[in-house]
Order: structure tokens, then C-alpha cells, then sequence
């Protein structure tokens, strides 16, 4: 029985040190973290704090075509392949989508350069699953939707998105948040936020293969087993 336990702990730290490897999470309730850097201001998330959001979260309402970004900087990284990456995202006001008068409106991310994920969202009249233009993500819409949570009179729709397994193996990576289109109107007019902002490496570059998983699965029912025949003696 020992000797089946110290197994499964190898395995289950060979796989665990795989994959999530937090190289930089924040929330910003302590403020604006020495990592990010541009447009952007910690600001409180109003109706927002308690639905899966903080007290507080980046706020940007840069104008422009592209506007311009709130900068994320890590360093130090060391030796991976891939990159995951998390965030909770509020789009403030009257988000005109792809369609309408003044469209589209986009918020994008950007790894080194590379364009990982576009959207365009929208909420003025009601309509607010985004269309995703460029990216694997999973989003996900948060409680609150289409709630005026405080910034104008316009109704507010929040996020949850997950890029995950971005291909990247540099040390340092430059991530940038920004919106983008000919009808991005920004101001208090439409805005976006940030919170619970996450990224994750899978160390070593090591990807554990799929027999890994069904080792540690069926080691788990061999641990059950020898319990309960334990319990009949």
C-alpha cells in the first residue's frame, strides 16, 4: 500500500508540475501591480464587487484606433512551451458589437506582438454574446448581465475568458489589452475593465501524455480498492 502511494505522489507531482505554473495573478484590490504599465487606472468594479469580480479592477477608457494599452510585463518565466492565460472582463456601457451605428467595438490581447484574442462585444440594446474574431478562448458570461453597475446610464456586461495552451517559450512576455475599431467611442461612452487577471506556464515545456492521466486514475481506484478490502478483513 505504501509503495502504491509514493507512486501516485510521483506521478501526481510530475503531472502537477506541468501544467499551472502561476508566473503572475492579481486582482488589483492592493492598488496597480509594478508589472503593468500604459493607459489604465485601478478604479472601482461598482454593481460588479461579489459578482465573481473584486472591489476594484483596471479600468481603461482610452479613445482611439487602436487605443491605447494597459501593458502587462513578466519576466523571469523559464523554460516552457505554453501559456495560459485568465481574466475577468467588464465591458463598460454601450458596446456597439459588429452591427449598428458605430461598430465595431473591439478588445483585444496581444503576447509579444502577436494578436491572441479579438471580440467584438455588445450590449446597447440588449444582445451580448461576443463574437469572437481571433483567439481558442472560452468565455464566459458572469452574473449581473446587462445591469447598470455605475459608470453610466447604459446597461454593463461582464466576462470571464481563458486562453489557454497559447504556444510560447521566451522568458519574458509582453501581454497588452486594448480596443480597437472605427467605432470605438470610449470615454463614459464605452469602456472595458480587467480583474482577476492570471497567467500560467507549464514548466519545463513538459507536456505529460494521456497515459499519465489514466495511470493516476486507475492508481486512485487501486488505493479505493485495497481500502476496502481492508475494512472487510
Amino acid at each position: 500500500m505504501r509503495n502504491v502511494v509514493l507512486a501516485l505522489t510521483s506521478l501526481l507531482l510530475l503531472v502537477s508540475s506541468a501544467f499551472g505554473i502561476t508566473v503572475f495573478t492579481t486582482d488589483f484590490e492592493a492598488g496597480l501591480p509594478a508589472a503593468f504599465s500604459g493607459a489604465g487606472s485601478v478604479q472601482a468594479t461598482g454593481g460588479f464587487s461579489g459578482l465573481g469580480f473584486g472591489s476594484d479592477h483596471l479600468r481603461n477608457d482610452s479613445a482611439g484606433n487602436p487605443a491605447a494599452a494597459s501593458v502587462l510585463s513578466l519576466a523571469g518565466l523559464g523554460a516552457h512551451t505554453l501559456l495560459n492565460l485568465h481574466l475577468d472582463m467588464i465591458a463598460w456601457d454601450s458596446w456597439d458589437g459588429h452591427a449598428g451605428c458605430c461598430n465595431p467595438d473591439l478588445f483585444n490581447v496581444e503576447v509579444d506582438g502577436a494578436l491572441v484574442f479579438q471580440a467584438d462585444f455588445r450590449n446597447v440594446d440588449g444582445f451580448s454574446n461576443p463574437n469572437v474574431v481571433v483567439g481558442p478562448a472560452v468565455i464566459e458570461l458572469t452574473p449581473g448581465l446587462l445591469a447598470d453597475h455605475g459608470l453610466n446610464l447604459w446597461g454593463d456586461s461582464g466576462f470571464r475568458i481563458a486562453l489557454t495552451g497559447l504556444s510560447h517559450s521566451s522568458g519574458t512576455a509582453t501581454i497588452r489589452f486594448f480596443a480597437s475599431g472605427a467605432g470605438w467611442q470610449s470615454g463614459f461612452d464605452e469602456s472595458w475593465g480587467i480583474d482577476n487577471v492570471h497567467v500560467e506556464t507549464n514548466a519545463g515545456g513538459v507536456v505529460p501524455e494521456p497515459g499519465a492521466w489514466t495511470l493516476l486514475g486507475g492508481g486512485l481506484m487501486a488505493i479505493g480498492s485495497l481500502r476496502l478490502r481492508r475494512r472487510r478483513r
